[in-house]
């Protein structure tokens, strides 16, 4: 079914040798809204976003869309999903949404906070 949204998408990005890569960035997903987190979106919010990235987008592994780019070969309409920082709700809460949805991501973890520690913005966060 012909989608405006879609062929304005497929406009910006042709595939080929003319292609471009949309890439998302998440970096949390929360199980309710949060008023100190206002851009965060909570799991309902992801849920309705990852409906329309899965709708209006060819959803890649990074590493895929990367080759295909590098090689002229990438899709009309390519994206990635990925997640900064490997926070525990990019579990809990993305990765089932990512799985019923069908979408691959690719989740960049930061090994220095694995056992306990806490990133500046956290406490920031916190403090206020």
């Amino acid at each position: 079914m012909f989608h405006p949204l879609t062929a304005a998408l497929a406009l910006a990005s042709p595939a080929g040798t003319r292609g471009r890569l949309t890439i998302l960035i998440y970096h949390r997903v929360l199980a309710a809204p949060d008023a100190l987190l206002p851009d965060t979106p909570d799991r309902a919010a992801f849920d309705w976003q990852m409906a329309l990235v899965k709708r209006h987008f060819q959803v890649l592994p990074l590493a895929e869309a990367g080759r295909l780019l590098q090689e002229g070969r990438l899709p009309a309409r390519a994206a990635c999903i990925t997640f900064d920082d490997g926070y525990a709700d990019n579990l809990t809460e993305a990765w089932p949404i990512l799985n019923r949805h069908g979408l691959p991501a690719t989740f960049f973890v930061a090994t220095g906070f694995l056992d306990g520690g806490r990133m500046f913005n956290d406490t920031l966060i916190e403090l206020v």
